[in-house]
């Protein structure tokens, strides 16, 4: 079974922004540097608590971008390695693709 709580808390150590897409909604939520558990059994991204089992998948961004300036080009750091490594442990079922890392809620 996956465990959401240490999925949450590697996104939150790395600040990667997410989204979620519910089971039957027809669009993701948009994307947000804040995904919580705000009381057990749901997760909370940009559009209000959602029951883990109406999670079809969550995304998460591969690639975290910090401004340093206007003058200067923002850094950008590929965080993948760290967050499948962290997937791994937690025991979720994801893909790589171009922009971030889907995340099944199903198995």
């Amino acid at each position: 079974m996956l465990d959401w709580e240490s999925v949450v808390a590697a996104i939150h150590e790395l600040r990667l922004e997410s989204r979620l897409k519910e089971l039957g909604g027809e669009s993701l939520e948009r994307w947000s540097p804040s995904l919580i558990v705000p009381v057990p059994g749901y997760l909370e991204c940009s559009g209000g608590p959602i029951p883990f089992r109406a999670i079809e998948y969550l995304m998460v961004k591969r690639l975290r971008t910090t401004a340093r300036g206007r003058l200067v080009a923002p850094l950008v750091e590929d965080l993948t390695a760290q967050l499948c490594r962290a997937l791994d442990t937690a025991g979720a079922n994801y893909c790589i693709e171009p922009e971030a890392i889907c995340i099944s809620a199903r198995h």
